[in-house]
């Protein structure tokens, strides 16, 4: 089964027998968007990722989310660099959230708030670990935009542009910036 996950090329397989039941839903577009998903079934998903860093992590602190053959631990947050293969295996009723933003964007939000040196690390790795009230921060935030009712009134719509295009990306990095256990960085296995 294929499926069209905003700026993804992507093959989901389900694992286990039985009926099967999804959502999806999407936040955003320009320099950033907001994916979450939720399933009936576990899943393996393969594919591409889009052409702009994109960062996976868990929804919720639960279990049940391996991205590239790791276990994605509740501070962790996985790194998606542009246009790379992946695999992402996922547990039945498990939400997986994603962002996904310009570089562009991101290290000029990094910029504005001292943690330009982040990105360029970030940027390296495959895996980032936070602080347990940093994840907490980062899921708050994430949560709070895919859960914002759509509004025709222009003050809901410019507050939502801001908290999406800035407030979720000050989040994001300060959460990276938090890395508190070098010994868990997991390098990134190829830099070309």
């Amino acid at each position: 089964m294929a499926a069209h996950l905003e700026g993804f090329d992507i093959d989901l397989m389900q694992l286990e027998a039985g009926a099967f039941s999804g959502e999806h839903m999407v936040v955003g577009g320009g320099p950033v968007l907001l994916q979450g998903g939720r399933t009936s079934q576990v899943l393996l998903q393969r594919g591409t990722s889009p052409p702009r860093p994109t960062f996976c992590f868990r929804a919720l602190p639960g279990r049940g989310l391996t991205v590239n053959g790791r276990e994605i631990g509740a501070r962790a947050v996985s790194v998606l660099r542009p246009g790379r293969e992946f695999t992402i295996r996922t547990e039945t009723e498990f939400p997986i959230a994603t962002i996904s933003v310009e570089e562009a964007h991101l290290r000029r939000v990094a910029r504005e708030i001292g943690l330009e040196r982040t990105v360029d690390s970030v940027l390296r790795r495959d895996q980032v670990t936070g602080t347990d009230s940093a994840m907490h921060s980062l899921r708050g935030a994430w949560q709070g935009l895919l859960g914002v009712e759509d509004s025709d009134a222009a003050d809901a719509a410019h507050w939502r542009k801001d908290a999406l295009e800035t407030g979720v990306i000050r989040t994001l990095l300060r959460t990276l910036a938090t890395e508190t256990d070098a010994s868990k960085i997991v390098a990134a296995r190829s830099l070309d």
